[in-house]
């Protein structure tokens, strides 16, 4: 399996994660040929980076219509590995690797759940902290870039 964004063993890469959402694959993501759609996985990305901002105390400062910033999509990335069906338990994996000036970079994984855990979808994703205001990026706050380099084990850069 050749994925572009992943610079070691795929097992390595995934040991790395330390955040999951679990899902369980509706109807209403399955599409004519009887597996979850394409568009879908953008969902289950987008949700597990919710809770993951969440689960690390950050959600309030990242999507606080007060604040005087805000984080937004700037790339997304998704290769399909493998279709996932109806009724399927998946867990979708997400973790930082990389803080820029004003920009995160997440990686994701999409696995069905245990025993197996069949790789499914991987995904690679840039975030940038944006002034309200101006609409230009804007540096990261150090309280973000802490709890991030915390929680993933990232050393300052």
């Amino acid at each position: 399996m050749n994925i572009s964004f992943i610079h070691e063993p795929v097992p390595t890469w995934l040991s790395r994660f330390r955040f999951s959402r679990p899902f369980e694959v509706r109807f209403s993501d399955i599409d004519v040929y009887g597996h979850v759609n394409n568009v879908i996985y953008f969902r289950y990305f987008e949700q597990a980076r919710i809770d993951y901002f969440q689960h690390l105390g950050l959600f309030d400062l990242f999507f606080d219509e007060s604040s005087t910033s805000m984080i937004v999509t700037a790339d997304l990335y998704c290769q399909y590995v493998s279709p996932v069906t109806m009724r399927e338990k998946i867990a979708t994996y997400v973790r930082t690797v990389e803080i820029g000036i004003s920009s995160i970079e997440l990686h994701y994984a999409v696995l069905t759940d245990a025993p197996e855990k069949r790789l499914v979808a991987v995904g690679r994703g840039r975030l940038v902290h944006v002034d309200r205001k101006t609409g230009k990026s804007a540096p990261l706050p150090e309280s973000i870039r802490e709890a991030l380099r915390n929680f993933e084990g990232l050393e300052p850069s």
